[in-house]
């Protein structure tokens, strides 16, 4: 298939999945992967298999965060909250707290970052 300037003969799915697949493999070289809406327009089918994949292949990566010194959560292109992981976990009403505890490793998690805090 001829590629059109700017993926134009691409879908919108198409163009989402390609612009994932290129983040992914950009991991070889960065720590970093943001991923804002990155299956907003493709089918549900499709987006819970990646979804899936996701998490299993980066299940160990909340466990890098709780090392950082403060996490950044953002929703919606706001930043919904900024602080040390310790903090955030201890807060109840936090969304990191609220992703930590669904992840099912909250209390490993929550003593994790206490003890980085009281070093």
């Amino acid at each position: 298939m001829q590629v059109s300037e700017g993926g134009k003969n691409f879908s919108a799915g198409q163009r989402q999945l390609l612009a994932l697949a290129r983040g992914i493999l950009k991991l070889r070289t960065s720590n970093i992967l943001l991923l804002d809406e990155s299956t907003a327009s493709l089918d549900q089918a499709t987006d819970e298999h990646i979804q899936t994949t996701i998490r299993e292949q980066m299940s160990d990566a909340h466990l890098t965060i709780i090392e950082f010194d403060k996490i950044l959560v953002l929703g919606s292109g706001e930043v919904l909250e900024f602080d040390t992981p310790a903090n955030l976990l201890n807060d109840k009403k936090s969304v990191f707290a609220d992703l930590c505890r669904r992840s099912g490793d909250f209390d490993e998690l929550k003593a994790m970052a206490e003890g980085k805090a009281n070093k």
